[in-house]
């Protein structure tokens, strides 16, 4: 039999495996996990995500994006950056705003 979309198995296994954290199969039959690349995350072992807008996946294979801590912003899905002078944000934001007169 052939293992489902999210597990894999190598030659001669009797079994399949579920691919670890971070990692997916995309078919039936995978004989390897491929791991997400850093700005996305897995979904149940069978999908790599884009971060939503304001949280980060630094490295590859992550499992889940992190917000970025207030006072910081993230353009992108890799990192988090420091609000300019001026302009504030809370946490898991994806732009600073100007601060309130």
């Amino acid at each position: 039999r052939s293992c489902p979309a999210g597990n894999y198995s190598r030659a001669g296994s009797s079994s399949c495996s579920k691919c670890p954290a971070g990692a997916i199969s995309q078919v039936a039959g995978s004989s390897a996990c491929e791991v997400c690349r850093a700005g996305t995350y897995e979904i149940n072992r069978q999908v790599c995500n884009a971060c939503p807008q304001g949280k980060i996946s630094a490295v590859a294979g992550s499992a889940a994006c992190s917000p970025c801590d207030a006072g910081r912003f993230a353009k992108e899905a890799l990192m988090c950056e420091q609000c300019p002078n001026g302009t504030i944000s809370a946490a898991g934001r994806s732009e600073c705003q100007s601060c309130p007169s």
